[in-house]
């Protein structure tokens, strides 16, 4: 499951629950200078869940294009790889994505930083 936290509005009441995460859940927080800080037994439940496996590939993907001009839009990459699908159908989505060209050159990123 997916956890889209808009902490700026929620703040530390709305983090409650963080205890049940699953390996297989994703939690992605959206913080500001307004709301800079959580209380560390959140991030303590966030971290023991293990679901911080998306924390990795998003930085595994942010150095693979880091320096490129597809350093952006890392979200969507995300995306791709945790689709599922296979390597061809990846490949299609990524030039819908991205265009023809770009999204070859995104495609053969990927496949040379990731196991799909």
């Amino acid at each position: 499951m997916y956890f889209l936290i808009d902490y700026e509005n929620i703040h530390n009441p709305g983090m409650r629950g963080t205890e049940y995460l699953l390996p297989s859940d994703h939690v992605l927080v959206f913080y500001s200078a307004p709301a800079p800080n959580m209380e560390a037994q959140y991030l303590t439940a966030i971290r023991d869940s293990a679901c911080e496996e998306s924390r990795k590939l998003r930085q595994m993907l942010e150095d693979a294009f880091e320096g490129t001009a597809f350093a952006v839009r890392t979200g969507k990459k995300e995306e791709i790889l945790k689709s599922g699908k296979t390597p061809k159908v990846i490949c299609l989505d990524t030039r819908r994505r991205f265009g023809r060209r770009d999204g070859l050159e995104v495609y053969k990123r990927l496949k040379s930083w990731a196991e799909f």
